[in-house]
């Protein structure tokens, strides 16, 4: 078993990654490790920081949108942690490249009538229908994320004062 092989089963069975994850960070190490051939380095313990950063400048060239970049990015961190782990290199040539800065993008506001259809999807005469409107009210009137809603307990409401303690 190869290399990148064997980093992709111990993120797999190790760190737990899904099948999608591992996918994408087969192809991800795959493209870096043509780059690297490209380049005449054939062995992880050749590479420096200049050759990854420019690798990440071609990815950022060819297209591939800020997001992407750092994926691989991270991508190859884990990959080259790993061959740290196993004492397969040396040293470590990520360890001084920054993440590129991802631009930050503000919520999609639903509209009033997607707000009302969704509040009103629940059937009220269910049992778990009543539970949902009440969730999908809740979360509507307060702002709360999913996660503190399904966190929520029942001594964390006061009816009478009015409020919810998260």
């Amino acid at each position: 078993m190869n290399l990148v092989e064997r980093c992709l089963n111990y993120l797999a069975v190790e760190r737990g990654l899904t099948r999608n994850t591992i996918e994408a960070y087969r192809r991800d190490i795959g493209r870096f490790m043509a780059y690297l051939n490209s380049q005449g380095i054939s062995k992880p313990d050749d590479v420096k920081a200049g050759d990854i950063t420019r690798y990440l400048l071609e990815l950022k060239d060819s297209g591939l949108k800020a997001r992407s970049v750092a994926r691989a990015l991270a991508c190859l961190r884990s990959f080259y942690r790993y061959l740290l782990e196993e004492g397969l290199i040396k040293k470590n040539p990520l360890v001084l490249i920054d993440s590129p800065k991802l631009p930050r993008s503000l919520p999609k506001v639903m509209i009033q009538e997607d707000v009302e259809k969704l509040l009103n999807a629940p059937d009220p005469s269910a049992r778990k229908g009543m539970r949902d409107h009440a969730m999908l009210e809740l979360l509507y009137a307060t702002g709360l994320r999913v996660s503190e809603l399904l966190n929520l307990r029942i001594n964390d409401l006061n009816l009478n004062a009015g409020y919810i303690k998260t």
